[in-house]
């Protein structure tokens, strides 16, 4: 059977090396990318009209059944991400019962900052659902969360206001690794086309190889549309990891086991990943 699986991408920086390199090693023959926010991603492999695609880490959870995981897959950070960010009018343990917006194109980030301000604070806000314009959810709370290049394009310009790094904050808390987001595979798609899913497996694992090993090129090239300069660029994606190693899962394990403990997940449990010989 000849076809093309759609392939998720999530059209932030922060995706901008994986995105690169299969560029560079021209496998983009080989799938139909489609580009949305994390919400719209979640959505679409939900709904199936996605095969492949980055997830929020929370989502992953929330329909594990339905998934398979692609090992050494992710968005995470040790510390500063840069790009999850609740901006605020004033300091983080005064907003206990004020107004908090939550942007609306985030799922992970959303648990997170509830997580954060319940156990490292002690604090409960009221939170709301806004659109991704920071001077709007400000006109409507006290702080407002911002999440991708939303978040790092007011991190410059927004030197008025109190600025939280969820990243950091998680890691200071937990000591941990923060997972943002995963890449999976339908289970129905998986057992129906077990080698058109480890083609693109390979694909994005040699894509994440080739930008580990060239950032230099990589960060040369993002510069070049983006808004950001070059030193900005190689600074925020150097702070970040793509692979799900054992420090990443432990992280993961530890964000759903607390999600679950305060009731904004169901199940968490272990991960399930694609295994090509299993599935073929």
């Amino acid at each position: 059977m000849n076809m093309l699986p759609r392939v998720g991408h999530i059209k932030y920086l922060n995706c901008f090396p994986l995105y690169y390199g299969l560029v560079k090693n021209m496998q983009l023959d080989d799938m139909e990318l489609i580009s949305g926010v994390p919400v719209e991603l979640n959505n679409s492999i939900l709904n199936e009209t996605l095969d492949i695609s980055p997830i929020s880490s929370i989502e992953y959870y929330r329909n594990k059944d339905k998934y398979l995981l692609f090992p050494n897959l992710t968005v995470s950070s040790s510390g500063h991400v840069r790009s999850v960010i609740l901006f605020s009018k004033v300091p983080i343990d005064e907003l206990h019962n004020e107004k908090v917006a939550l942007v609306s194109s985030s799922s992970t980030s959303h648990v997170l900052l509830r997580i954060i301000l319940k156990y490292r604070y002690g604090i409960e806000p009221e939170y709301i659902s806004c659109k991704p314009d920071l001077d709007l959810m400000l006109n409507e709370a006290n702080a407002a969360l911002l999440i991708g290049d939303k978040a790092l394009e007011e991190s410059i310009n927004r030197t008025d206001l109190y600025a939280y790094d969820l990243g950091e904050e998680w890691h200071k808390f937990s000591g941990k690794k923060m997972v943002y987001a995963l890449w999976c595979v339908r289970k129905s798609f998986a057992k129906e086309n077990p080698e058109i899913v480890k083609r693109v497996l390979d694909a994005l694992l040699k894509s994440s190889d080739y930008c580990k090993d060239n950032l230099k090129e990589v960060v040369k090239n993002a510069s070049c549309w983006d808004k950001f300069d070059a030193d900005f660029i190689e600074n925020y994606l150097s702070d970040l990891s793509f692979y799900l190693d054992q420090e990443a899962q432990d992280g993961l394990n530890y964000f759903s086991e607390l999600a679950k403990e305060s009731g904004w997940l169901k199940q968490n449990g272990s991960l399930v990943f694609f295994d090509h010989e299993e599935t073929a």
